[in-house]
Parts: C-alpha cells; sequence; structure tokens
C-alpha cells in the first residue's frame, strides 16, 4: 500500500497502551514516514521522499505514559525514557521552537508505568 502523504499535520490517531511493557509504536496509525523506495515506473507504489515530524503533540488519557525510543520498555530501559506524558495534559516535543531535521515516529514507542492499563494516547506530528 502505498505511502499516505501529508501537507502540515499528521493525524497519530489513538494510540492504546493495554499493560506496562506492550509499547506500541507512533507510527502506529500513520505508517512509517521515512519514506519508500521503488522503481519510479511502478505507478501502484511509486518512490516517495520521507517526512520526519518537527514536532509532536500527545496527550494521555487514562493514566500517563511514557515515551521511549523503539524496542525499549519503561521497566527495563528506565534510564531511557525521553519524556513523561501526564494524564489530561497536553505536551509538545520539542517545546517552542521544532526539531530542525525532525524525527520518525517509527523509532519510538509508548509505554506505561506500574500496573497502569488501557492508556489511551492521542496526538499530531508538525511538518513544517
Amino acid at each position: 500500500m502505498p505511502q499516505t502523504r501529508y501537507n502540515t499535520l499528521v493525524p497519530l490517531g489513538a494510540l492504546e497502551v493495554t499493560a506496562a511493557g506492550a509499547t506500541v509504536l507512533l507510527s502506529a496509525n500513520c505508517g512509517p514516514l521515512a519514506g519508500q523506495s521503488g522503481p519510479i515506473t511502478d505507478y501502484n507504489n511509486p518512490p516517495l521522499p520521507g517526512q520526519p515530524l518537527r514536532q509532536i503533540i500527545l496527550t494521555a488519557t487514562g493514566g500517563a505514559a511514557v515515551l521511549l525510543p523503539r524496542g525499549m520498555t519503561a521497566a527495563a530501559n528506565a534510564a531511557q525514557i525521553l519524556a513523561y506524558l501526564p494524564e489530561n495534559v497536553p505536551v509538545s516535543i520539542p517545546y517552542g521552537t521544532p526539531f530542525e531535521n525532525g524525527f520518525l515516529p517509527e523509532n519510538f514507542c509508548l509505554d506505561v508505568l506500574g500496573d497502569a492499563t488501557d492508556v489511551i494516547v492521542y496526538g499530531c506530528g508538525v511538518l513544517s
């Protein structure tokens, strides 16, 4: 399936973390944004440049969540937690000036702490 293209905002949708250690990638709904390669003549799967996000805005509901690099969990990799998302408080990463080179949502995941369950994180990414 061809990658979906977005103009300015990338919806990350509702990302449900069912239990601690059951991480969910930020790209679960939007798909990878690193781009895709393919022959120029393949009209069903054309090559596309990547679309790294310059900023993300996340809001956790039903409990708190944490943002980690892909493949990490909060329990096993507490030193790798990038951001804490308190319940019902929108968090912008970075706060203020967007990242110049951006980052890819498929490289980051969400987890919960302790015995929290069914935490839903809503969010979007900013392209420019």
